[in-house]
């Protein structure tokens, strides 16, 4: 994997002894599987309280992912997944 500056790894892993004779998961055909998480954090103070209602519309809208959501009651951009 290659990483770009300032950016890095964050790792909780678990490991177990085991043999096939045990379980299936102990044999050494079994696979590694690895899951993304990533983490969204919105500067509450720059988005919320800086950029006007426009602004956070475009936001939430320019999103591929659909990660952000537009509270039309507070007026604030939310993170929903």
């Amino acid at each position: 994997m290659k990483l770009g500056k300032h950016q890095h790894l964050k790792f909780k892993m678990l490991a177990r002894k085991g043999t096939g004779k045990m379980h299936a998961k102990w044999s050494p055909v079994a696979t590694c599987i690895m899951h993304k998480q990533p983490l969204v954090k919105i500067d509450e103070d720059m988005v919320n309280r800086q950029m006007s209602v426009d602004e956070r519309k475009k936001i939430v809208a320019k999103c591929p992912r659909k990660v952000y959501n537009f509270n039309k009651m507070l007026e604030k951009v939310e993170v929903v997944d």
